[in-house]
Parts: structure tokens; sequence; C-alpha cells
């Protein structure tokens, strides 16, 4: 209930919080609720106060949920449960799987309460309600908010309903549990009928308005707000990537427990990182194509994306992404079409101007309170420019649009960490990295297979242009990073990358030279990574020059991730694997075939030119075609050798076989 020192709810995760202080709730956060609904809980109190009897307004509420569940069999689960049981604050569930009773949580933790007697109805409590983005699983926590901001209870959606929308609320929950580790669903469905059926009560004692119910809007004039809005090229895009998306591709995604919870609403924002060419943009286009296609059974359910592209950067600004995001929003409620929107178009079309960021989001946020639930896809953030802070304003807005509409957000990214930072209270963070868990031969054939050459290739060309896009000073910077880094015979720490770039023949070395690590990144756009903590420090490397891939793990054929990208002619990979010192270049398969061997009987000429100059001439008489002065190779090393083999010419597997014979 609103006070004078309150609007109702509050968003608990948002204030201002000092040393040895309380936290202090920034004012003016959330809208307050109509004195039309304060005054009717006022009257429905009164109403009940001359009813004969102990708690009369619960009473007549448990009368409504006998009802429910006697004319509705399906809802038998609305029905009061027996059991009610709260731990203390410390003591902590054991198992998450499992029930209190399944994992025998000790009774002695249980807490002693005053018996309630006969009197089995629900209570109605007035106060403040506090809702944030994450599920409150933290008695202790709990307790001390409590303390703090003298909340009643904690929740996830009030704030969005009631945050800055314009929508006139007042939020009504049920109480289904304590906020604590043994939190369980036992009274979730008896508290949303308790809460309904006191709504149906307070409703009972409001005046009812007129309220027109068409916005007087013809299809033409439908229309032409749409195209006011946005061109639509978004749906153009998804198209476009649903046809070259391989068959099964993010099907893994789809069925993680983590896209999971973030489906059903119980966490509001999803945070998926990935390198670049790991998939995040075909990850993206699966995700919403599932939720189109329970679009299309469910026209409650509503669904925003969009695809960030470096390429259109001065394109893509914080409007126009809300505007685009908009337009589809209203798509997924036609024919019904908010007068909020009407007023809208209304207000700017007659100036030929632009609603500003605040409008766009309070007409989104007030249509998406219209619908069950509402979904929004943001692919690709990183491809924003972080020019003038300008990525960083656009995270703050897409956070607070998943705060006004209570939408799910899912955001895909590079990890960069100016991104992580901001969604580092996003639980779960679900990592896409094709490449990230590849460890064994087997697998890394597995990944090679669903990724085509030249989704490979088209991700290290987006990256070099994106490099090569960047101011004089940003692309030079970015040039000698991958120097060094490629030049280097060992990995580098971070700080010792960053004292060589500084190093300069005219002056002294200065630390107020020294290039922040992020921006030794980011400069770099995806082909950089800081991916290794040692007791010395980080390490910086170039992408995928990983130390924990079995590099000459042989599969069942005895091939090598380089025998096996010789053959297909995976001419990116067999570059990116040369670059690594542990690389056997004279693995043979059980065929007797080495990487050159493969690479010249399937005609791939560029990569047999990569791999001669590294091959033993002694193991592979082909070698020797490779070396500048045929008449002179080196010498190779080392004790163990396979005996020589006098080839000709790779032999072709039926011509080995009938050999054999």
């Amino acid at each position: 209930m609103p006070s004078k020192h309150n609007h109702g709810v509050c968003q608990y995760d948002f204030g201002t919080k000092n040393q040895d202080e309380p936290l202090q709730i920034l004012p003016g956060r959330l809208g307050r609720s109509p004195d039309v609904l304060v005054t009717a809980v006022a009257a429905l109190q009164t109403k009940f106060l001359h009813v004969p009897g102990r708690n009369a307004l619960g009473q007549a509420l448990s009368k409504y949920v006998d009802v429910l569940v006697k004319e509705h069999s399906e809802l038998e689960g609305c029905r009061r449960p027996l059991l009610d049981e709260l731990y203390a604050p410390t003591y902590k569930h054991l198992d998450r799987d499992r029930s209190c009773e399944e994992c025998d949580c000790h009774e002695d933790y249980q807490l002693d309460r005053p018996s309630r007697g006969r009197d089995v109805h629900p209570r109605i409590h007035q106060g403040l309600i506090a809702s944030g983005n994450a599920v409150m699983r933290d008695a202790v926590e709990r307790d001390r908010l409590a303390d703090e901001i003298d909340v009643l209870c904690f929740e996830m959606e009030g704030g969005g309903l009631v945050t800055d929308t314009g929508l006139g609320c007042l939020v009504i929950r049920g109480i289904c549990d304590y906020c604590d580790t043994h939190k369980n669903k036992g009274w979730q469905d008896y508290a949303a009928a308790t809460a309904a059926a006191y709504a149906k009560e307070l409703l009972s004692v409001v005046a009812p308005l007129e309220v027109p119910n068409s916005t007087g809007l013809n299809d033409n004039s439908v229309k032409e707000i749409l195209d006011w809005l946005s061109d639509a090229t978004y749906a153009a895009q998804q198209d476009e990537l649903i046809e070259r998306r391989e068959s099964g591709t993010g099907e893994w995604f789809l069925n993680s427990a983590s896209f999971g919870r973030w489906l059903k609403g119980e966490e509001k924002v999803l945070y998926a990182p990935g390198r670049p060419g790991a998939g995040k943009t075909f990850i993206a286009c699966t995700v919403v194509r599932h939720i189109q296609e329970q679009m299309a059974r469910d026209p409650s359910v509503a669904l925003c994306y969009f695809y960030c592209r470096y390429s259109l950067r001065t394109e893509q600004t914080s409007r126009r992404i809300l505007s685009d995001l908009l337009h589809q929003i209203i798509r997924a409620g036609l024919p019904e079409i908010s007068s909020v929107v009407s007023e809208l178009f209304a207000t700017h079309s007659t100036i030929q101007g632009r609603p500003s960021v605040d409008e766009y989001l309070q007409v989104i946020a007030t249509i998406a309170a219209g619908f069950s639930q509402c979904y929004i896809v943001i692919d690709a953030l990183d491809e924003l420019p972080d020019e003038r802070g300008n990525r960083q304003d656009i995270m703050r807005i897409f956070s607070k649009l998943q705060r006004m509409s209570n939408a799910n957000l899912l955001v895909t990214a590079r990890p960069l960490s100016q991104i992580d930072a901001h969604f580092s209270s996003a639980d779960p963070r679900l990592h896409i990295d094709s490449l990230r868990y590849v460890l064994n031969a087997s697998d890394i054939k597995d990944a090679l297979m669903r990724t085509p050459h030249v989704v490979l290739e088209q991700a290290y060309s987006d990256a070099v242009q994106r490099i090569e896009d960047q101011p004089p000073a940003l692309r030079s910077l970015a040039k000698k990073v991958i120097m060094w880094l490629s030049s280097t015979p060992r990995a580098l720490l971070v700080r010792e990358l960053q004292h060589a770039l500084v190093v300069r023949e005219e002056r002294a070395f200065s630390f107020d030279d020294v290039i922040d690590p992020d921006d030794l990144v980011s400069v770099c756009a995806g082909l950089v990574i800081v991916d290794e903590r040692t007791q010395d420090g980080d390490i910086i490397r170039l992408l995928l020059s990983r130390s924990d891939v079995e590099l000459n793990h042989k599969d069942q054929q005895g091939q090598t991730p380089l025998n096996f990208a010789s053959y297909y002619g995976f001419e990116d990979v067999v570059t990116l694997l040369l670059t690594m010192s542990k690389v056997d270049v004279n693995a043979r398969d059980n065929e007797g075939m080495t990487p050159l061997a493969h690479a010249c009987e399937r005609g791939h000429e560029r990569i047999a030119k990569l791999l001669g100059p590294l091959t033993d001439p002694e193991l592979e008489p082909l070698a020797r075609e490779y070396y500048p002065d045929k008449d002179h190779t080196p010498t190779p090393t080392g004790n163990t050798r396979a005996p020589p083999i006098e080839l000709n010419g790779p032999t072709p597997p039926a011509t080995q076989a009938q050999s054999q014979e």
C-alpha cells in the first residue's frame, strides 16, 4: 500500500548504500497507485467491519477459493496446504532438487510460532512490497532488508507493472514461501487464488468508469503508424539467418537448464557471452524461431528482437532500436492497437519528429503489460559503438526496459568486461562458445563439421573489417597487439604486452602511457582474449590459442585435428593449428597418411603449401617439393622416428586396399 513515505512497491536492488547506514531507496522510481484504488482498499475494510465474526474478510476469501476448487476440479491444488514450516535464517536447505521431507531437513531448526487456533483463513497485510530482478532465496538477506526498508514481502513482477509506465496499479500478492533456501511451490497455487479472490472483492467496491473500447483506427491508419515506426528489416534478417542456419544448430541451447528457467520466467535476464564465430547470432535466431512457434500457439505471448551490426553502427541508435522493438510488439497485438500508440503517432508525426527514449520505453511497457509473457532478444550487443559511452547508455536502456515491461531479456555479446560488468548480476549466465569445451580430436571434428568453412572465414573477415574501420590510432594499436602475440615464442602476460607496446626509443618508459587491458582486447574486435590466470598474472593470447586442447589426440581412424582439417580443406583451421607449437605436422593416420598427403590427394593446394615446408621430408617425401632448395633439406631432430616410407605420391584408399590383398 502506498503511503506518504513510499509508493507501495520499491525496487530493493536499486538505491544508495553507505557504510553503516541502511539502504536508501531512490525516490520516484516506481509510480504511485491511483487514489481510486487506494480509496477502494479503505472502503473494503469498512465493508467487512460490519460483518459478524473474526477476520470476516479472510473468511470471504476462503469461500471464494472453496467455490473455485469445487467448480473446477483441475484447480484442486488451490486448496490451503496443511504443512507450514519456517526454519532459522542461518539453516540452509540440504538438497535443492528435493523437498525438506525428502532430504530430512532437521526439525530442530524449525522455529516455534504461536498457534493460530481454528482461524485458518487468509489475513490481509498492507505495506511495502520489495520488487527486484532475482528470486530471493537468502533468509539472512531477507531479514536484513526487511529491517532496513520495512517491507512485507519480496517478488519480481510488481516493479515492472508500476514503474513509469503510466499504468495505474495496486499490487496484490499472495505469500507462498519464506524467501529462503527451503522455498517450494506447495503454497503457490493457494496464494495465487487468494490474491485473485481479494482482487475480486476489491473491484466490487470500485465504481466503474466509461472506457472507450476502440481507437477508431482503420487498416490504413494502422499501416501508416507501422510504416512510420520502422521499415521492418528485422524480419528479413531473421529469415536470412534461418535460411543459412544448419539443421540442429542451437538445440543444445534450447535444451539447457538455464534457457528453460529463463523461458518460464523463473529468471528474467539471461546473458550469453561468446567469442566471434562461436555461433551467437545463430543461437539468437534459433531462440527467436522457438518463441515465434510458441506465439503461434499462444497469442498472449509477445516477442521483440534486434540484431546489432557493426556495419550499421551509424544507423542503429537507441531510438532506432526501440522503434523496431515497438513495431514488433504492436504487430504481436494486432488487430488491436493501443491508444497510447495512436497518441504517440499523432504527437510526433505532425511535427515530423521522433519520440524520446523515455516515450518509447513507456509505450512499449504499457503494451507489454497486456501480454502474459514478453520476450526481448538482443544479439551482438558488443557491435554497437562505444563512442562517448553510447553502448553503456544503450545497456542501461535495455535493463530499464526489462524492468518496466517485466519482460524476459536475453543478450548475446562478445565477453567484453564492460558488458560482463553490466550483466554481472544476471543469473544464469550461459556461455556460447562452440569450441569452449572441445578437448579432444573427435569433439574438434564434430565442431568443425557443424561450422562450415564459409562461416569461419566470414567470422574472421568481419573481425578484420571491424579493425580496419576503426580510427587510425586504434587500428594501429590493434595491429601492434596482434603482431606481438603472433610473433612471441610463448604466451605473454597482460602486463608484458602493456609494457612492450609503450617502449619507445625517443623517450623513457612511463606508466602514464600504459594502455588498459580492456582497450587492448576491444580494439582487436574479438581476435584477442584474456583467458588464463597464473600466479604471475593474466595471460593474453590470440583467439583459440588455448593450452587445454589435445591437439594431437587421435580418433579410431588415427586422425588428428590437423589430419582432419587438411583432408576436408579447412584452410583457416589448418592455419590456426599451425600457429600452435605442439601440433604434430607429421602425424600419420591408420592409412599411413600425413596431413600433407591428405591435402595433396584432395587437391587442397594452398593447404599443401602451408604444410610442405613444415613437414619432415624423411617421414613424408612429398615435403621435398615444398622446400626452396630441394637438394638440401633440413635434418629433422628427435630420437623417436617412424620408419621412412617411399611413396611416389599419395595412394588412394582403394588402391591401398587392393595392394594389401
